[in-house]
């Protein structure tokens, strides 16, 4: 039996089957991600028409929640291959706030062809594309059951016997393996209903959330297009807006209403670059400072009259949970104190009040015997603020856990949890007594800060989408810019980049789904890639080539716990170079004797060296050294790091400092964000200047201590950069940093 069936289109010199879902130009494959060509079927199926996002998401997306971003890297993508295979007009229009139209001359072809083969091959690409579904990181749930005969016809059953007992194995492989691929999550808890997102921004600049007594206000930190940050209070019934902090360029987080709702609580820097607690009148009113020098997030008790928070002693190796009145600070007391061994988690972390107000439930951090060194396991607990007493609240073995926010009867706690290694942050329940957790969220999304309505109907939460791709510039005319890396959903350099001696390949951490990551290369002529690590759930950090080009160092936890190791460049002969506790952040001197890495001692972080081929014994070069140092490729004894200044009790203890290695104690105050690299003439560092959803490559003389700003970008985020060897070129990882506030509900 025969049928006609259009499916197949053609534009410029791009053939697209519809059906198969394969983009051929001039009869050889493209090759794109299937999302990709799902979006590229929609828009040429209705050429010259307007087709909305909301007609696309229904699609190609169906019965699946993502990003709005998601959407518009495929568009990316897309337009990108077109302009590689040289279509020198835009083809796909972008139509503000709306949708997308396909300005392209489309021709459809009818094709003739047997049902039963058509049949046959439709199953056949269902599996194939069910499979390329890990190419993209996206949210998808759907239901692995479904199956669908292969033949109908009696005259072919013999071939129809083999080829079902074949997609029996492929379906059984693929229903039992799948679920833990990156881009496919099955909702496995959740069969008798379903989770309902509705989106409250729509800007893709929104992050932190809060959320009113009665339910009826959000507000949310934006980061707008002239880089300053600003904070929106939307009605959610009505989705009126009104701006509680303009624009200003520091940036408040911990958003927090009184509980009478007619003040907002927020912490931001101030004119000092110390964190601060501010509240602020609502319907207007002026802004009042209540609590300087905190360490970490706060919360404000359930009868309004207090505030909790950490402060950190460096000096002397202490955390104090404190309490204090919630105007303006005063009556502070310790409520308890945790010191060596032990200490509160402080990063985006607050405790949070039982809402009877006699306890506070927090995350602890500890450090044993028993563990191997550099581990510590952390738990939840809750302290009485009566007398300090401290207990352990039981939870499942999670890999991380945080914020912590209570029900309103105290039978339960809402948490952030990374469930394992590879999994995202997703929003969880936990019983108060029995430990028994359910997860609320369970897909691809990060979910980094959230508030639960009083009633529990809803929850806000913010979602932080990430992509990087590798972008090669010119010093000269930082404008002249090639892209080198096109994918959605991966981190490519983050964690590590690094040109070779040569200035041929650039050598990179390749990252996806949050935490798995390897080491990658790519030459940056014909971009022919390479891997050279192969151990997902292991974790690299930071990577540096051998002045030799020979082969690069990086640090690695492979074995348990961190250190630094060394491989050749083409991938082969792997091997471990240090072996002390947490080491971390490599970086070799430019005559290739010496390796400089971080390392804890003593319950501090410090700058160490020893020489690179495993002679001799580690030296102490500059203690409280916290995160990356660079070596100045002129003079090997001039060194900028990140470094912790306990002496400072005023200002942000955190900062960057420039000293000699031979007198390490007379150092000079960098005021700039983290030290990237030098020039290659040794005349100042570059770093990264800028907010959250953009930034610019900016340059600091170590002479004269003047700033110049390099780049003039207002899109996409840098998250690192590596200056060639000639000193006329740098590698970016640079990419959308996207921010969305979700409503969730049906939980």
């Amino acid at each position: 039996m025969s049928n006609k069936i259009n499916n197949l289109y053609q534009f410029e010199n791009f053939k697209l089957n519809t059906r198969k879902k394969t983009l051929l130009y001039e009869n050889e494959n493209v090759d794109l991600p299937l999302k990709a060509i799902e979006v590229l079927c929609v828009l040429v199926e209705n050429p010259g028409q307007l087709i909305t996002k909301e007609e696309i998401f229904n699609n190609v997306w169906k019965d699946s929640f993502v990003e709005d971003n998601v959407l518009g890297q495929n568009i990316y993508l897309l337009r990108k291959t077109f302009d590689k295979y040289g279509v020198d007009k835009d083809l796909i229009k972008n139509v503000p706030r709306r949708g997308y139209r396909f300005l392209g001359d489309v021709n459809e072809i009818i094709e003739e062809t047997i049902l039963e083969k058509e049949t046959f091959e439709r199953e056949i690409y269902l599996q194939q594309d069910v499979a390329s579904e890990k190419d993209l990181n996206v949210s998808v749930v759907e239901n692995p059951t479904k199956t669908k005969s292969l033949f109908s016809s009696k005259s072919i059953l013999f071939y129809s016997t083999i080829l079902l007992t074949f997609s029996f194995v492929g379906f059984s492989s693929w229903f039992f393996v799948f679920p833990y691929f990156e881009g496919l999550v099955f909702d496995k808890d959740r069969d008798a209903k379903r989770l309902e997102y509705d989106r409250i921004t729509e800007s893709g600049r929104d992050f932190h959330i809060g959320l009113s007594p009665d339910d009826q206000n959000a507000v949310y930190v934006s980061h707008t297009k002239d880089g300053l940050y600003m904070v929106t209070m939307q009605h959610l019934p009505t989705k009126s807006e009104t701006v509680i902090i303009p624009p200003q360029e520091a940036k408040p987080h911990c958003l927090t209403f009184s509980p009478d709702g007619h003040y907002l609580y927020y912490s931001t820097r101030d004119e000092t670059n110390t964190n601060t607690v501010f509240r602020v009148p609502i319907y207007g009113g002026r802004t009042e400072t209540v609590v300087k020098g905190l360490s970490s997030f706060f919360s404000i008790s359930p009868d309004g009259s207090q505030i909790t928070y950490l402060e950190y002693d460096a000096e002397k190796d202490k955390t104090d949970l404190i309490i204090s009145n919630s105007l303006d600070g005063s009556g502070k007391r310790i409520v308890k104190t945790l010191q060596g061994n032990q200490t509160f988690a402080i990063w985006g972390v607050k405790p949070a009040w039982k809402p009877d107000g006699t306890k506070l439930a927090i995350i602890v951090f500890t450090k044993e015997k028993g563990l191997k060194k550099g581990k510590s396991r952390s738990e939840l607990a809750e302290v009485d603020i009566a007398d300090g007493t401290i207990n352990p609240i039981k939870t499942p073995k999670w890999r991380h856990f945080g914020n912590p926010q209570w029900q309103a009867d105290g039978k339960g706690l809402y948490l952030i949890v990374r469930e394992k290694v590879r999994k995202p942050k997703q929003i969880w329940h936990l019983e108060y007594l029995t430990g028994k957790a359910r997860n609320i969220t369970n897909d691809t999304n990060q979910y980094t800060d959230y508030r639960v309505a009083s009633d529990e109907s809803f929850l806000l939460t913010t979602t932080l989408a990430e992509s990087q791709n590798l972008y090669l510039m010119s010093l000269d005319d930082t404008t002249n810019t090639k892209q080198l890396t096109f994918e959605t959903g991966i981190r490519n350099g983050v964690f590590g980049l690094n040109w070779s001696s040569d200035g041929k390949h650039i050598f990179y951490v390749r990252t996806k789904n949050g935490l798995a990551n390897d080491l990658w290369k790519i030459n940056v002529e014909t971009l022919e890639k390479q891997q050279l690590t192969f151990d997902e759930p292991a974790w690299i950090n930071r990577i540096d080539v051998t002045p030799n080009g020979k082969s690069v160092v990086f640090a690695s936890n492979r074995t348990g716990k961190q250190n630094i190791w060394r491989i050749d460049l083409d991938g082969k002969n792997l091997r471990q170079i240090t072996n002390g506790v947490d080491e971390a952040i490599p970086v070799i001197s430019p005559d290739g004797k010496w390796l400089y890495y971080l390392s804890f001692g003593e319950n501090t972080k410090a700058l160490w060296k020893r020489e690179l081929d495993g002679k001799g014994k580690p030296i102490l070069i500059q203690k409280n050294v916290v995160g990356g140092s660079v070596i100045s490729p002129t003079n090997p004894k001039k060194i900028a790091s990140n470094y912790f200044d306990a002496n400072e009790k005023e200002k942000h203890p955190w900062i960057n400092i420039l000293f000699d290695e031979d007198n390490p104690k007379n150092w000079k105050k960098l005021e700039i964000g983290q030290p990237k690299d030098w020039a290659a003439d040794g005349s100042g560092v570059y770093y990264l200047d800028g907010g959250q959803s953009f930034n610019n490559v900016w340059f600091i003389s170590t002479e004269t201590f003047e700033k110049k700003q390099i780049t003039h970008f207002k899109d996409l985020r840098i998250l690192d950069l590596d200056i060639s060897p000639d000193g006329k070129k740098a590698v970016l990882s640079r990419g959308a940093t996207t921010g969305s506030i979700i409503k969730v509900s049906g939980f």
